[in-house]
């Protein structure tokens, strides 16, 4: 049997072992920060309905820190949600201000809607949480070019 020198290379080169993204703890753990964040924001809201004054412009902030990261590590579905805690808060300002509820009138409806905002965000941030911890594939590590 004759061996051809100019025949490339029969080994395989090994697998890298795949790597979680860069950044991914960070958003992970920015995901559940705006989850509890969004669920003590309930929970002042059913306790004493003028906490939203703190909570909506709290939880409106976090959120665009999570869309940041979240952007940064090309999370679309994160992404999307801290967007939307922006966008909520600033949907609860404008019902207010445009009805002119005071906190009497506020109360049920806004109660009402931040509950459905929370029963939302919990799938919301359940796929994110997993799609954030999504280790990248051994292919899409380059492997070095073959040697001749």
């Amino acid at each position: 049997m004759e061996v051809n020198p100019y025949a490339p290379s029969s080994q395989t080169t090994p697998s890298l072992p795949p790597r979680l993204r860069r950044g991914s703890k960070w958003l992970r753990g920015w995901l559940v920060f705006q989850l509890l964040l969004i669920a003590a924001g309930v929970a002042a809201a059913e306790y004493e309905i003028e906490t939203i004054v703190f909570m909506g412009p709290t939880v409106a902030v976090s959120g665009l820190i999570l869309a940041y990261l979240a952007f940064r590590n090309r999370v679309n579905v994160a992404t999307l949600f801290g967007v939307s805690g922006a966008a909520f808060a600033g949907f609860i300002f404008l019902l207010i201000a445009l009805n002119s509820w005071g906190p009497s009138e506020a109360d049920r409806p806004v109660c009402r809607l931040c509950e459905f905002y929370l029963v939302v965000s919990l799938p919301v941030t359940w796929v994110s949480f997993l799609v954030a911890g999504q280790t990248d594939t051994p292919s899409a590590v380059p492997s070095p070019p073959p040697v001749t």
